[in-house]
Order: C-alpha cells, then sequence, then structure tokens
C-alpha cells in the first residue's frame, strides 16, 4: 500500500489535494504586478477586474498575504507562478516549444526566457502591444485543482482568461521538478471548468459550482477521471449565472471540516425560511462506475446536500452578519471567500468587518497578517482569523482562497 502511494505521489509531481483544511505545504501563488502595470483605464473591465487597481498597493498587500502562506508552509512551499514559467522555459525544450507560440500569430522563439515570460503576462514584445495583459492570474486558484493527486486544468469561461490554461500546462507538464503525469483536461473546447468552483470535500466528496464560469456538462464529461482520482460523489451546486456569485467559493468556503464549520452567503447557500426561492439547487451525483455511469438526486440546499453525504455541519457562519446591506457588501469584497492555512485556522480580508464579527461570535479569534507573520506558528486545535488589510487586492474580485492553487495538503 505504500508503494503504490509513493507511485501515485510520483506519478503526480508529489501534489495531494484531499480536503480544504488540511494544513497547506505547498501553495503556488503570483501577485500578477507586470500585467496590473500595462491595464489601462479603457479595458480594465474587459480584463474581469473591478477597479483601476494600483500594482504598487497589490504588491505590498500580496507581499503580506504570502507571508502569512509562507509562516505556515516555510519559504520553499510557497512557489511564485512566474518564477516556475521562468524555470519550464530554461530547462525544458518541450516547455518551450509550447509557450512560443503563447501569443497568436506572433514566434516568441527569439526571446530570453524571462522575456518569454513577461511577454505572456503582460502582451507586450519588444516594447510593442501585441495581445492583452492578463491580470487575473494574481487568482491563481481558478488556473487548475488538484483532487486526490490528480490536477484537473482549467478550461476558462471568457475569453481574457483563455491564455492562463495553457501557462499552467506548461508547469504541469514540463516543469522539471513540479510536472505530473496525473493531468485531465476538460475533452471539448465548449465546456468549461474553473477551479473556483471546486471544493474537495473529502477524499471521496467534492462540491462543484455551476453557474457563470463552470458547466454541468464538464461534470458529467470529466465523470470517469474524477472517479479516478478517488471520487464517488459530486455536489454541483447549481447557481445564478452572475457576476456577483462567478465561482462556487464566493457564496460558500469551508473553515473546519471536522467541527462542521463553513462560511455562507446565507441567500444562495442558507436562506430564511419563505425565501428559498433563490437558493442554489444542488444536484448529488454519485459516481458509479470509470466508465460514467452515475445516479443523481436533487436537494433543495446545500446544506442538506451535506448533511446527506455526511459532512458534519454545527456553525454555517453568515457572510457579512447574514443581513442586508451588510451581506451583499461583504460578500461582494469575498467575505466569504476565506482560505484555511490549516483547519480552523483562515485568512479573511480585513474590510469585511462583520464577517469577522460573525467569527468572533463564533469562537474565532482574530489577529492581524502582520502579526501572524512574525510568530512562530503553532497550531493548537483552536479556531483563528488572520486579518489582511486588501482594500486594492479586493478590486480584482477574488480573496484570498482565490489567490492560491495548494499542491500539497496535510
Amino acid at each position: 500500500m505504500r508503494m503504490a502511494t509513493k507511485a501515485k505521489q510520483k506519478q503526480s509531481g508529489g501534489m495531494c489535494v484531499n480536503s480544504e483544511t488540511g494544513r497547506l505545504k505547498q501553495v503556488i501563488v503570483h501577485p500578477a504586478i507586470d500585467a496590473l502595470r500595462i491595464v489601462e483605464p479603457a479595458n480594465y473591465h474587459q480584463l474581469l477586474i473591478d477597479a483601476f487597481m494600483d500594482p504598487r498597493a497589490v504588491e505590498r498587500e500580496h507581499a503580506r498575504f504570502r507571508a502569512c502562506l509562507e509562516k505556515v508552509t516555510g519559504p520553499k512551499g510557497c512557489l511564485d507562478f512566474s518564477q516556475l514559467l521562468v524555470e519550464t522555459v530554461t530547462e525544458s525544450i518541450d516547455g518551450r516549444k509550447l509557450l512560443n507560440h503563447v501569443l497568436p500569430g506572433h514566434d516568441l522563439s527569439g526571446l530570453a526566457p524571462e522575456a518569454l515570460v513577461y511577454a505572456a503576462f503582460t502582451g507586450y514584445v519588444d516594447g510593442i502591444k501585441v495581445a492583452n495583459p492578463i491580470p487575473n492570474t494574481l487568482f491563481m486558484r481558478d488556473l487548475a485543482t488538484v483532487v486526490g493527486n490528480t490536477v484537473f486544468l482549467a478550461n476558462f469561461a471568457l475569453e481574457p482568461r483563455w491564455r492562463e490554461s495553457l501557462l499552467m500546462e506548461a508547469v504541469l507538464r514540463f516543469h522539471p521538478r513540479y510536472h505530473t503525469e496525473n493531468l485531465v483536461k476538460v475533452p471539448y473546447p465548449n465546456f468549461t471548468l474553473e477551479g473556483g468552483d471546486v471544493l474537495v470535500l473529502r477524499s471521496d466528496l467534492i462540491a462543484v459550482g455551476c453557474g457563470e464560469r463552470t458547466s454541468l456538462a464538464s461534470i458529467m464529461a470529466l465523470a470517469p477521471k474524477f472517479y479516478k482520482a478517488g471520487v464517488r460523489k459530486v455536489l454541483a451546486v447549481v447557481m445564478p449565472r452572475e457576476r456577483s456569485a462567478m465561482h462556487l467559493d464566493t457564496i460558500f468556503t469551508v473553515l473546519d471540516d471536522k467541527e462542521g464549520h463553513y462560511m455562507v452567503y446565507k441567500p444562495l447557500v442558507d436562506p430564511e425560511p419563505g425565501h428559498t426561492a433563490q437558493a442554489a439547487r444542488v444536484v448529488e451525483i454519485s459516481l458509479l462506475d470509470a466508465v460514467g455511469n452515475t445516479r443523481c438526486k436533487l436537494f433543495d440546499t446545500l446544506p442538506k446536500a451535506l448533511e446527506h453525504a455526511k459532512m458534519p455541519i454545527d456553525r454555517l457562519i453568515p457572510c457579512g452578519g447574514g443581513v442586508e446591506p451588510g451581506q451583499s457588501r461583504e460578500q461582494w469584497t469575498d467575505g466569504a471567500n476565506l482560505f484555511c492555512l490549516d483547519r480552523g485556522v483562515v485568512i479573511i480580508y480585513g474590510q469585511n468587518e462583520r464577517s469577522i464579527a460573525e467569527l468572533v461570535r463564533n469562537g474565532y479569534k482574530t489577529v492581524s497578517a502582520d502579526l501572524f507573520a512574525k510568530k512562530e506558528f503553532k497550531p493548537k486545535g483552536k479556531h483563528l482569523a488572520v486579518v489582511l488589510d486588501a482594500y486594492e487586492l479586493s478590486h480584482g474580485r477574488g480573496g484570498a482562497r482565490c489567490m492560491t492553487q495548494p499542491r500539497v495538503r496535510g
């Protein structure tokens, strides 16, 4: 059994994620500063960000965020996406060939590795703009998702992000140390999947949002691959096709899977009696075999589906206090998009004051990101909310979970 596990880990490039809350050991991040410096006032909405962001402020806030991650993973466990790409292009002939044409109609084979990666992120070659930048690489979560020892590559719904999949594929296939043999791609170009919609609840259970960015068709098409990855049930959460709920992790995240703590946006996840018309319905898809046979069951709400799947539910903590206008305001600033450093130890944006107050009311202590990064990390089973001042980061429409792509969890 141990030899089989080691073989799987070797095939997966060492990647292994079986929960949302296991202690973080390795993660990919990227501040996207070069791309943000190129964004123009006329096109930032087209590029799927909500404001003309200040790269200097983003760089400062992201550095504080990364310091919190490194406090848990150690410096070697926090990987920068642009550096991984430079190493891929430098050390892999096949990786170089794949990325020489990352900008359609332009041959980048004559560029040095650093210049090629800069061009891939910014769309500028030798000082000339040939394509739009891709600032959403700030949100690494969406590019791929690790389920068990298998990596599922994103197939983005919207054109401004299409280039990101090719960059991620280059690292996953050709990086000299972090490549994987267990890479799965969506089989049809018009079937979409994005990592922010996929939550690994247990080794045998995942939740996948179906809304603006990920399609139910993709889940069905990938059913045999999910089964091979160890998944036996998929909770397909059918959400409104709206930007405010672009991914499942904008309305629902796991804080403690043993005690059953979740941060939720109540109108869609845990509505009051008599107000269930807008609730996200859930199709529980039981995966019966490796050829794609399934059995489905419908639930009115996500908590009911979680309970049926034997996930513990003790506290559904309401984003923004669970009342208007706070819940809608703070859901927009990613008050439901929390990231677990370890079970019960989460990062949340500081402007979400009502959400933080709800965490405190439910037994979570708070600490600033700066203070957390200075102290030795000693998990003691206590619940802790690390508060990150991220006023500029939130303008990109992504929270702490969005900015991470975990490769290995305990």
